[in-house]
């Protein structure tokens, strides 16, 4: 927002669409997204997560999907009967997806999209969680004995659905996801359009080349290269505190910012 008030027309249309993102994750018995889900014929959410929206949606949609990902890292999820959280991606339990908080327990897990429901042990009387696991535990087991320490707080209510809560206590709205947007977070750069400054600047070409390639999220980093089944692990090979993607390499990795400050 500039010093006259005039808003930003592409930040206020990101948060427009974002109401659509947060429908689609508050509605879960709409007739519309049943219509939306049947005919992309995917799974609840799955293509809300994609890192470049598919083909196969119309225009509207793509626009729509694009947002989904980071619209999603803005929600926190209160615990009801778990069929709607995904265990390891979304933020229910802790203070970030728990395959970030233990993500050497979570490489050798079996199931790494299945939902809170999915894993919850309801032949342990309510009280059990299980894990089917690539293999036997190693240097994994202490993450492991953690997890069970934390999930021992948590129990799925029968009774209860499943409840995203916005990042801002005052709740979503169209005004809420205008200023989460306008905000200074790694989701900001996969949404720029700098193509026009980047090749049209002085820099050597391979310079321009890599900005390029940052500004659009094409990096070999272990994120992108598990798209292929390429990486061996999805934390950051040199803080190992979080997933290494673009946005954590440039923004969030501690020695990555060590090494800008100097």
């Amino acid at each position: 927002m500039g010093g006259l008030g005039v808003i930003d027309l592409e930040v206020f249309n990101r948060a427009l669409l974002s109401k659509w993102v947060w429908k689609f994750i508050l509605e879960e018995r709409a007739l519309w997204k049943q219509v939306v889900v049947g005919g992309l014929q995917r799974r609840r959410q799955q293509y809300l997560q994609l890192p470049q929206p598919s083909l196969c949606y119309s225009m509207v949609w793509k626009n729509i999907s694009r947002l989904g990902r980071p619209i999603l890292s803005a929600v926190r999820w209160s615990l009801g009967r778990g069929d709607q959280i995904r265990f390891w991606s979304y933020h229910w339990c802790g203070t970030s997806p728990l395959q970030v908080i233990y993500h050497e327990f979570f490489e050798v897990a079996c199931n790494q999209v299945g939902t809170v429901r999915e894993l919850w042990d309801q032949s342990a009387l309510g009280v059990g969680w299980v894990f089917q696991l690539r293999r036997r535990l190693e240097e994994e087991f202490l993450q492991y004995t953690q997890l069970y320490c934390v999930l021992a707080n948590f129990r799925i209510d029968e009774l209860k659905d499943d409840e995203p809560l916005w990042v801002d206590s005052a709740g979503f709205s169209v005004h809420a996801a205008y200023s989460w947007w306008g905000r200074d977070h790694p989701f900001n750069l996969s949404v720029a359009r700098k193509s026009p400054q980047i090749w049209g600047c002085k820099a050597p070409l391979k310079v321009r080349f890599f900005i390029w390639l940052a500004f659009n999220k094409r990096l070999l980093t272990r994120a992108y290269r598990a798209n292929w089944r390429l990486a061996d692990s999805l934390s950051c090979a040199l803080c190992a505190d979080g997933v290494e993607t673009t946005s954590h390499l440039f923004c969030e990795c501690r020695l990555m910012l060590q090494v800008g400050a100097d």
